[in-house]
């Protein structure tokens, strides 16, 4: 009988995953039984491969069953994404361990394949591993980006915005003659990506310039896309050794679109300010705010 492609491909995949699996799960072990007296108790109910990801992937809320297995295991357990161990910490004094006494160790970010294709190779502060560049990055968003002057400079468009908030609120409930139902978590997710998008191009998309409304839009949907995406864990993320399907799949496309999108976006923000005459020393002093 003979096979049709996706067939072939995919009888392929679960040949090298059976085979490939408990050669990387010896290798793997092999070199972390040095370290198993001091690692964190690992919950139960993990399957061989995919480890707890099944536990995950609802019903239920992935914190509230993280929140019974702290129940279960106590302030600090491990969990298995694919060949990956994960600590969860439920404990304000072990978080404080970790993010202030050994917060060197926890710096890097994981990587995935959102992050590689939307951060020019992992190249964004948050999102890189930790090194020279890291702390560069580091030290301009602390003096710069983040100053206490920076911050006042921009403190109108969040009272822009958030006065904006009240008044769609206020909108919603005198126009329908009674009170109806408002969904608070898009509220405030829409608050957040119009402060940001309002950071970034605010001399750009808040204009009234011909098609500003349709940049506006398209800032705010390319934000959302990247926000989302950041969240999003796919099969080569937890198991390296299929990256391969991506091959296939298509798996990085939609993370590859929305990057050429940022892409695009940034660049007419840049041209827009050439056209305007502004220099780059400008630009510079605009963006710190001095």
């Amino acid at each position: 009988m003979d096979l049709l492609p996706w067939q072939f491909a995919a009888l392929l995949a679960l040949l090298v995953v059976l085979v490939i699996t408990p050669f990387y799960s010896l290798i793997s072990t092999g070199n972390k039984r040095i370290l198993t007296k001091i690692l964190p108790p690992q919950a139960a109910g993990g399957w061989p491969v995919i480890g707890h990801l099944r536990l995950l992937s609802g019903p239920e809320l992935p914190h509230i069953i993280l929140s019974n297995m702290a129940d279960k295991y106590g302030p600090i357990f491990s969990i298995r994404l694919g060949v990956h161990s994960a600590v969860i910490v439920s404990s304000w004094e072990i978080a404080k361990e970790c993010f202030t006494t050994n917060d060197m160790i926890f710096c890097d970010r994981p990587k995935t394949s959102a992050t590689q294709h939307m951060s020019y190779d992992f190249a964004m502060f948050g999102l890189g591993k930790y090194g020279p560049y890291w702390r560069e990055l580091r030290k301009i968003s602390v003096q710069k980006l983040l100053s206490n002057r920076k911050i006042e400079t921009l403190g109108h468009l969040y009272v822009a915005e958030i006065r904006a908030l009240m008044k769609s609120l206020y909108n919603s409930c005198t126009d329908n003659g009674e009170p109806s139902p408002v969904e608070m978590k898009k509220l405030f997710r829409d608050l957040s990506v119009n402060v940001m998008v309002s950071v970034v191009a605010g001399n750009i998309v808040g204009s009234e310039k011909k098609g500003s409304r349709e940049i506006n839009e398209k800032w705010h949907a390319t934000i959302t896309e990247f926000l989302g995406a950041m969240g999003v864990l796919t099969v080569p993320d937890v198991l390296p050794y299929l990256k391969w399907l991506d091959w296939f799949g298509g798996i990085s496309r939609p993370f590859k679109k929305t990057g050429r999108e940022i892409d695009r976006l940034v660049q007419g923000w840049v041209e827009e300010h050439r056209k305007l005459g502004i220099t780059s020393e400008d630009q510079m002093k605009a963006f710190w705010g001095r």
